[in-house]
């Protein structure tokens, strides 16, 4: 499994596509995307506070990882497409913490992507799977 970081110090919206890119032309088994997490006590909080360091909003990383998202080939198992840091320590994007926010506003951007993947599994307590209605849920055992 790769993990693939969104939202790098200095790091471009094409520079995340283009890694995406890279990536998916290596045929991973499966993958997770992630945001930056800005978390309290470290360098990035820091840099965050002196606004040398920005955050992307949810809009813009959920039209990301749809794009992302189309450069996988069909086999590769999507295994995250968002993770949270922890509330106590979490300094931005406060908005990450509401994972269900962040996937509702992802059905509604994946509904028109015709080549979003057909399943992901988000191991994250729940199976869902992409169709031309949208991101429906199968399961959830949290």
């Amino acid at each position: 499994c790769v993990h693939l970081i969104n939202g790098l110090p200095t790091e471009t919206i094409e520079q995340m596509l283009d890694n995406a890119r890279q990536l998916g032309q290596l045929q991973p088994d499966a993958v997770k995307l992630q945001l930056l997490h800005v978390i309290q006590d470290t360098p990035l909080e820091k840099w965050y506070q002196d606004g040398r360091l920005s955050t992307l909003d949810q809009e813009t990383y959920v039209a990301l990882i749809a794009e992302q998202l189309t450069y996988f080939p069909p086999e590769t198992v999507i295994e995250r497409l968002t993770g949270d840091g922890d509330a106590r320590t979490l300094v931005a994007p406060l908005w990450s913490r509401n994972k269900r926010g962040v996937l509702n506003a992802g059905n509604a951007v994946f509904q028109i992507n015709e080549k979003a993947p057909t399943a992901v599994d988000l191991r994250l307590g729940a199976f869902f799977i992409f169709s031309d209605k949208g991101l429906k849920e199968l399961s959830f055992f949290r």
